[in-house]
């Protein structure tokens, strides 16, 4: 978690460009979420389960897809 602009997100790393720099996602969550995300493991992992996916379709390794990113 981290705090840009005043703004909570989710900071997650998936795959790695051809550089092998890692590939960063951001997603804005509420407070209200964070605590979700804090004190319940199996909301945790759903969670992580439902936005990995979808930071393997903008594209983990290769070419970024910036259509599938900002999904």
């Amino acid at each position: 978690m981290i705090r840009e602009a005043g703004e909570l997100k989710l900071k997650l790393a998936a795959g790695a460009d051809a550089n092998h720099e890692p590939r960063e996602f951001t997603v804005p969550i509420s407070e209200a979420h964070l605590a979700v995300i804090r004190e319940d493991l199996p909301r945790h992992l759903l969670l992580w389960s439902a936005v990995l996916p979808l930071c393997e379709a903008a594209g983990t390794e290769g070419r970024l897809d910036e259509t599938a990113r900002r999904r």
